[in-house]
C-alpha cells in the first residue's frame, strides 16, 4: 500500500514538472496572438508587429495582416491555403512581389496591398506576380510609390481596382484583360505635380461604370476623355482645385455619350479664389443625359447664368450646392421648373478651413519638399476683381429673398443649415413653402430663427407643408415655440429642437398621429407642466411609440416640480439617454435620474413635512423684502428724489431735437483693454482738425461723483454714443451698463432717435453677442473697423461725417 502511494506521488510530481516546463517554453518563445473567429473562418493579426507571414489554418477564408512590418512574401507561402478568399496586407513594408508569392490562392477574391513601399527606387513588379489569382475581383494598390503602373493583365476577372493615379497613366496594353473592370478608384492624395486626363487615359476601359479621380491635383481634363465610356454612371472630379469650371465644361461635353447618373465636381476652385458664375455652356450638355445627382459644393459659385438651370434634365433628383456664395438673381426663379427631390444649400458663404487646403506645399518624396509657385494665384483690385462677370463684393444669398420664389414642386428634402453670416437674420415668409407642399424633410439648423418663429402665432410659415415628416430647428436661439406653429403637420414623425433656449413644451402635438421622436436636449427646461406631460402621454397612446430626449436641460428636483418627477418615473414614453439626466435638489446639489423611483420617494418624504416650513419661510421672506425695500428707500432717498424731478422735467418740457447745446459730440464707451486704440487712434483721427469733441471716462468724468451718475450725465450731455465692440467690451460690466444707458437715453430722452453707433474692432460670432446687441445690429447701425491702409482713411472720413452732419445741419 505504501508503495502505491509513493508511485502515485512520484507521477504527480513528474506531471507538474512537465507542465511547468511547457509553460516556461511558451513564455520564452512567446508569439503575438491573433484573433480567430471560427464561424467566419477569419484570422486577424492587425498591429502585431509581425515581420513575416505567420502560420494559420488551411480552412481560413479571411486573413488580415494589416499594420505590421512584413517586408517580403516568400514563394509558395500560401501554396496550401486554397480556401483563402480575402487577404489584407495593407500598411506593411513590402517593396516587391515575387513571381510565386501568391501561388496557391486560386480562390482569392480580394487583395489589399495599400500603403506599402511597392515600386520603391523605380522597381517594377513582375508581370507574373498575379498569375495565380484567376478569381481575383478586387485589387487595392493605393499609397505605394509606383512611377509606372504595374502590369495586371494576368488578372482577367478583376472588377474593382483601387490605385493611385500616375501622370500619363493608360491601360491600353492591358485592355484585353480588363474588359470586366467596372469600378476604378484613382482618388488621391497623390504627388503635387499637375496631372491631366485625355482621350487615351481610359480608352481601354469601355466597360467602366464607376470612376473616381478626386483629389489627384488634376490641372486639366481634355474633351473626349470620357466620350468612349458609354456605361459610365458615376464620375467624381472633386477636390482638384486647379481644374476650375473650364475643366467642368470639357467633362460635361462628353457626358451625353455616357450613362451618367451621378456627377461630382465639388471644390474645383481654390478657397480664396474669385467668386464664380455657372454658365449655360457648362450645363447645356447635361440636357442630353439622364443624370440624377449633381454635387457642386464649395466652388465659390455666386451667380448662375439665366437658362443654365433649365438645361438640367427631368431625371435630376438631387442637387447639392452648399458652401458657395450664392447671391440673389433671376436664376432662382428657374428652380420651380426642376423635378428635383433633394436640395442641399447649407453653409452658404462659408469657406473650408485653409489649414485643410493644398496651398502649393507638397511632399514629393521621403526627404524632399516641393513648392508649386504657380498654384492658387489670383489678381486683386481695390474695386473687386470680376470673374465671369461677377464682382466678389456681393453679399451672400439671404433666405428672405426666397419669400417670392417657388421651390420645385416635387421637392421632398431641403437642407439649409448654417446660412447665417455677417449678422444676417433670416426672415421667413409663409409664401416660401407655398409651392412645395411635398417636402418631407426640412433642416434649418443654426439660422437664428429664434427672432422669427416666436412671432408666427398662427402657424403660417409651415402651413403648406402638410406632408412634412422631419423638421430640424436646432441651434436657432429659439426661446419659445408658438402653440400653432406645427398646426398643419399631421404626418410629422421627428421634431428636433436641440440646443435652443426653450423652457416650455407649449406647441400643439395632439393632432400628430405619427409622432415618434421629439428632441429637446440642451435647452432651458427646468420642468414640464402637468398639462404638457398629459398631452405627451396622449400623443404616445396615439402613435404607440414616442421617444423624447430632454437630456442636457437644467431639470430641478424640488417640491414645486414633484409632479414632473412623478411623470418621469411613471411615463410609458421612452426617455432617450435617461441615465445621463441630472437634476438640482433643494439643497443645490446635483443628482442623476438613473434611480428615479428612489429619488421620487425621497422627495415625497421631504415635501410632506414642508408645509409648515413653507408658510414660515414665506412669512420671513415677505418680512425680509419689506425690510430690504424700506432700507433701500431710506438709503437712496436723495437719488429717488433726483430721478423724480428729472422725470417730471422731461414730461413737462420736451427736449428740442435741434438744440445744439450738447457739451460733447460723442461719448465713447470702451473697455480698459482697448484704451490704446481709443487714445492713440480714435482721438487722433476724430478730434485733431475736425473740430469735434468726444467724452472719455478717464479724461472727462468728474472726480468724486458716482460712476453710474458720471456715465448717465456724460451720455445725456453727448450728441451720440459710440461703442467700441470687442470681446473685452462684452465681458465688462460697466461697458454693458454704458451701452444700456445709451439705449435708454435714445428711447426716453431723444424721442427714439438712434444715437448709438457700434464699431466692431474684432470679428465676433453672432452666438457670442447678447440679444439686445443683436437687435441693434439688425438695424444696421454698426460698422466693422477695416484695419488696413486703404480702408482706414475712408472709415475715419465717414465717421467724422456722421458725427458732424448734425452740426452742419
Amino acid at each position: 500500500m505504501e508503495l502505491v502511494v509513493i508511485v502515485v506521488h512520484a507521477l504527480f510530481i513528474l506531471l507538474c514538472t512537465c507542465h511547468q516546463d511547457d509553460f516556461e517554453i511558451n513564455t520564452i518563445n512567446k508569439k503575438p496572438k491573433c484573433n480567430f473567429r471560427i464561424k467566419k473562418l477569419t484570422v486577424d493579426c492587425t498591429g502585431k508587429n509581425l515581420t513575416r507571414i505567420p502560420n494559420f489554418r488551411k480552412s481560413t477564408k479571411t486573413l488580415i495582416l494589416a499594420n505590421n512590418q512584413i517586408q517580403d512574401i516568400p514563394n509558395g507561402i500560401f501554396s496550401s491555403h486554397g480556401a483563402l478568399e480575402v487577404l489584407d496586407l495593407s500598411h506593411n513594408s513590402l517593396t516587391n512581389l515575387r513571381s510565386d508569392s501568391f501561388k496557391g490562392l486560386a480562390n482569392l477574391l480580394r487583395l489589399n496591398l495599400n500603403n506599402n513601399k511597392l515600386g520603391k527606387n523605380n522597381m517594377t513588379l513582375s508581370k507574373n506576380c498575379f498569375k495565380y489569382l484567376p478569381k481575383l475581383r478586387h485589387l487595392s494598390l493605393k499609397g505605394n510609390t509606383f512611377t509606372k503602373f504595374p502590369d495586371i493583365s494576368s488578372i482577367r476577372s478583376l472588377q474593382i481596382l483601387n490605385a493611385t493615379f500616375i501622370n500619363g497613366m493608360t491601360f491600353y496594353q492591358q485592355s484585353s484583360s480588363l474588359e470586366n473592370l467596372a469600378y476604378l478608384d484613382l482618388s488621391g492624395p497623390s504627388s503635387c505635380k499637375p496631372k491631366s486626363l485625355n482621350k487615351h487615359t481610359f480608352s481601354a476601359l469601355p466597360s467602366l461604370q464607376y470612376l473616381d479621380v478626386s483629389n489627384i491635383d488634376l490641372g486639366s481634363i481634355m474633351e473626349e476623355t470620357f466620350s468612349q465610356m458609354k456605361y459610365l454612371q458615376y464620375l467624381d472630379i472633386s477636390y482638384n482645385t486647379r481644374l476650375g469650371f473650364v475643366g467642368v465644361e470639357n467633362v460635361t461635353h462628353d457626358l451625353p455619350n455616357t450613362s451618367i447618373r451621378v456627377f461630382k465636381f465639388q471644390k474645383i476652385v481654390p478657397t480664396f479664389s474669385m467668386n464664380q458664375m455657372l454658365m449655360k455652356d457648362q450645363m447645356k450638355p447635361l440636357n442630353g443625359t439622364k443624370i440624377r445627382e449633381i454635387y457642386a459644393d464649395s466652388n465659390r459659385i455666386q451667380l448662375v447664368e439665366i437658362g443654365a438651370i433649365s438645361y438640367l434634365p427631368n431625371t435630376i433628383e438631387k442637387i447639392s450646392i452648399g458652401e458657395n456664395w450664392l447671391s440673389y438673381g433671376p436664376y432662382i426663379f428657374e428652380l420651380q421648373k426642376l423635378s428635383t427631390k433633394v436640395i442641399n444649400a447649407s453653409f452658404l458663404a462659408w469657406s473650408h478651413d485653409p489649414r485643410e487646403e493644398d496651398t502649393g506645399w507638397c511632399v514629393s518624396g521621403e526627404n524632399s519638399l516641393e513648392v508649386d509657385t504657380n498654384f492658387n494665384k489670383c489678381v486683386s483690385s481695390d474695386h473687386g476683381t470680376l470673374v465671369s462677370g461677377v464682382t466678389k463684393h456681393i453679399s451672400p444669398l439671404k433666405l428672405d429673398y426666397f419669400k417670392t420664389v417657388n421651390l420645385p414642386k416635387n421637392l421632398k428634402e431641403l437642407y439649409y443649415t448654417s446660412c447665417k453670416l455677417q449678422f444676417e437674420i433670416p426672415k421667413l415668409n409663409f409664401i416660401f413653402f407655398s409651392r412645395s407642399p411635398n417636402i418631407k424633410t426640412l433642416k434649418l439648423q443654426n439660422n437664428l430663427l429664434g427672432f422669427i418663429l416666436p412671432k408666427d402665432k398662427g402657424g403660417e410659415i409651415f402651413n403648406h407643408l402638410v406632408h412634412l415628416e422631419t423638421i430640424d430647428l436646432s441651434e436657432n436661439k429659439i426661446s419659445a415655440i408658438p402653440r400653432l406653429l406645427f398646426r398643419s403637420q399631421v404626418n410629422i414623425r421627428n421634431i428636433r429642437l436641440t440646443s435652443n433656449l426653450i423652457e416650455r413644451l407649449h406647441f400643439q402635438i395632439e393632432h400628430m398621429v405619427k409622432l415618434s421622436f421629439i428632441d429637446l436636449s440642451n435647452n432651458a427646461i427646468m420642468f414640464l407642466k402637468t398639462e404638457e406631460t398629459a398631452e405627451l402621454d396622449k400623443a404616445a397612446e396615439r402613435s404607440g411609440n414616442l421617444t423624447i430626449d430632454i437630456s442636457g436641460n437644467p431639470i430641478q428636483c424640488t417640491c414645486n416640480n414633484i409632479n414632473f418627477i412623478k411623470w418621469i418615473a411613471s411615463t410609458k414614453i421612452l426617455l432617450k439617454n435617461l441615465k445621463s439626466y441630472s437634476c438640482l435638489l433643494n439643497n443645490q446639489t446635483k443628482t442623476t435620474l438613473k434611480h428615479r423611483n428612489a429619488l421620487l420617494k425621497m422627495l415625497e418624504k421631504e415635501c410632506s413635512t414642508y408645509l409648515g416650513l413653507i408658510l414660515a419661510t414665506v412669512s420671513l421672506v415677505v418680512l425680509f423684502i419689506i425690510v430690504v425695500i424700506s432700507g433701500l428707500i431710506y438709503r437712496y432717498r436723495w437719488k429717488l428724489r433726483y430721478l423724480y424731478f428729472m422725470t417730471k422735467f422731461k414730461f413737462n418740457r420736451r427736449p428740442n431735437l435741434l438744440d445744439l447745446s450738447y457739451d460733447y459730440d460723442a461719448f465713447v464707451s470702451y473697455a480698459e483693454e482697448d484704451q490704446n486704440f481709443v487714445h492713440e487712434t480714435f482721438l487722433t483721427n476724430i478730434e485733431e482738425g475736425a473740430e469735434l469733441r468726444v467724452c472719455l471716462h478717464k479724461r472727462d468724468f468728474l472726480v468724486g461723483n458716482e460712476i453710474a451718475a458720471n456715465i448717465t450725465d456724460a451720455i445725456h450731455r453727448s450728441r451720440k454714443t459710440i461703442c467700441i465692440i470687442t470681446n473685452h467690451f462684452l465681458n465688462s460690466y460697466w461697458c454693458m451698463f454704458e451701452f444700456n444707458m445709451a439705449r435708454m437715453e435714445s428711447i426716453y430722452s431723444r424721442d427714439g432717435e438712434n444715437i448709438v453707433y457700434l464699431i466692431f474692432l474684432e470679428q465676433i460670432p453672432s452666438k457670442a453677442l447678447p440679444l439686445v446687441l443683436l437687435e441693434l445690429v439688425q438695424s444696421q447701425s454698426y460698422v466693422e473697423f477695416p484695419n488696413d491702409e486703404y480702408g482706414n482713411p475712408l472709415f475715419w472720413e465717414n465717421l467724422k461725417k456722421v458725427m458732424s452732419d448734425y452740426i452742419n445741419y
